[in-house]
């Protein structure tokens, strides 16, 4: 996978909501017995997670150069230098000297910023290959699982340096906004596989839950997987989603038995004459 160095992902242009970095779920367990609030906001419970994006970095956006370049093309531009200089300050640096710029101008951001940045680029790429995806035909359980693969294989380009980025979000500082991002995640993967529960349900919150703890412990098992594209890890996850659908099958109560069915009447004696 190559990244596109010169297109600008559409959360670039508008505000977004704060997600973050995968994390292990070591980190995760610590904090899902209060699981973070939905995506949706109070007054609109069927928003579209993915309208509610807020960047890490705004902050920043009145420090640009003065060179007139958009600094958050720093940002995008630096992914590209992933794969070479891991989520360092080294990527930035030679990201903003490709732009004309000094390589000061890359402490704009953060390493941070950068594993931010690339939870964002994924997700909208995520937004985009649905459609693509041979969804139709599938249940809601089986198109979650398709996108979680899917979305398991863009950390193909960066895995060698994932575990510095899960390591850089699950910082104490740095967790409340990790998971955050993980939650959205999950909610808009439920949300492209045709979930429309709202958040009042019994379900809403059992499922993104769980669809969080197996998210972040398929990233824990992508950092030792050296095949091509993660297809090891993809299977992990396929295994795990039929895991869990027999498993709701046996949980579930057994369907009542039919009624017995009545003897027939002995026959009446015949009356002789």
């Amino acid at each position: 996978m190559v990244f596109n160095s010169y297109r600008l992902p559409r959360h670039l242009s508008r505000p977004v909501a704060p997600a973050a970095a995968c994390f292990s779920t070591q980190a995760y367990e610590r904090t899902a017995s209060s699981p973070p609030p939905p995506p949706h906001s109070s007054h609109d419970t069927h928003s579209h997670p993915h309208q509610e994006h807020e960047h890490h970095s705004e902050a920043h956006s009145d420090e640009a150069p003065s060179s007139g370049i958009n600094p958050k093309e720093i940002l995008h531009l630096a992914l590209d230098k992933v794969p070479a200089h891991g989520w360092t300050t080294e990527a930035l640096s030679a990201a903003a000297v490709e732009l004309g710029l000094s390589p000061a101008a890359g402490s704009v951001f953060t390493p941070m910023d950068l594993v931010y940045h690339f939870m964002d680029v994924k997700l909208d790429q995520l937004h985009d290959d649905a459609p693509h995806l041979n969804l139709d035909g599938l249940d809601v359980e089986d198109r979650i699982g398709v996108l979680m693969q899917r979305r398991i294989s863009y950390l193909a380009p960066v895995i060698k340096h994932w575990a510095a980025g899960m390591a850089l979000g699950a910082t104490p500082v740095q967790l409340p906004e990790t998971t955050a991002k993980l939650w959205r995640l999950v909610s808009e993967i439920c949300y492209l596989a045709g979930d429309r529960e709202a958040p009042t349900s019994p379900h809403f919150y059992a499922r993104r839950s769980l669809l969080l703890s197996l998210y972040t412990a398929a990233e824990s098992f992508a950092l030792t997987d050296k095949s091509a594209d993660l297809t090891d890890t993809q299977h992990f996850v396929a295994r795990r989603f039929e895991e869990m659908k027999t498993a709701r099958n046996y949980g579930s109560p057994a369907p009542p038995p039919p009624p017995p069915r009545r003897p027939p009447p002995p026959p009446r004696p015949r009356l002789g004459r």
